[in-house]
């Protein structure tokens, strides 16, 4: 289950929107549909693991925030841009980033563990999935896990030495346009 503003109620649980995805598919939803992220993402897909930093290898591509995703507007795989505000100038919901391949990441200052991440960002990329009031990307929750905590793995400013002026969208598939932003023009 994917679920937003999640809350247990009465003993039971009540949601703002709940979406049961099949893990065996894709992960996409068919356009104009949401999910708790505003690009249609399920929450799993581009997660920063803990059994991944472990191991020291990331096998797929992250998935992040910013504050001003492209508004209106799209590109697969995301399947619609709920609530961003940029301009035309800006990149869409969907769009994927790649930090530049060239750049040796043992030489940077980096924790072990953001060294695991930036790899990821130079092999697989990340994915524009939702919007935030700063760029953000998302680690594994680890509430009810006894024993099992980020810290001293991966702390608070360990990515800020990834040098993210060196990111370069790669090729953009088709825009497509949101429903909701058709509808209101």
């Amino acid at each position: 289950w994917d679920m937003f503003r999640a809350r247990r109620y009465d003993g039971g649980w009540i949601v703002e929107w709940g979406y049961l995805f099949d893990l065996t598919s894709d992960g996409v939803h068919p356009d104009d549909i949401g999910s708790a992220r505003a690009a249609g993402f399920p929450l799993l897909a581009g997660l920063i693991r803990m059994d991944e930093i472990q191991r020291g290898y990331i096998d797929h591509a992250l998935v992040m925030a910013y504050e001003t995703p492209r508004s209106g507007v799209y590109v697969y795989p995301a399947s619609t841009v709920y609530g961003a505000s940029g301009d035309e100038n800006t990149i869409p919901m969907g769009g994927r980033l790649q930090l530049d391949p060239t750049i040796d990441v043992e030489a940077l200052e980096l924790s072990d563990a953001a060294k695991v991440i930036a790899r990821a960002l130079q092999e697989y990329g990340v994915y524009l999935g939702d919007y935030a009031g700063s760029l953000v990307l998302y680690g594994e929750g680890l509430y009810g896990k006894p024993g099992q905590s980020w810290e001293g793995i991966l702390e608070e400013d360990d990515l800020t030495a990834i040098p993210w002026y060196n990111f370069r969208v790669l090729e953009l598939p088709p825009l497509k346009y949101d429903q909701r932003a058709s509808e209101q023009r």
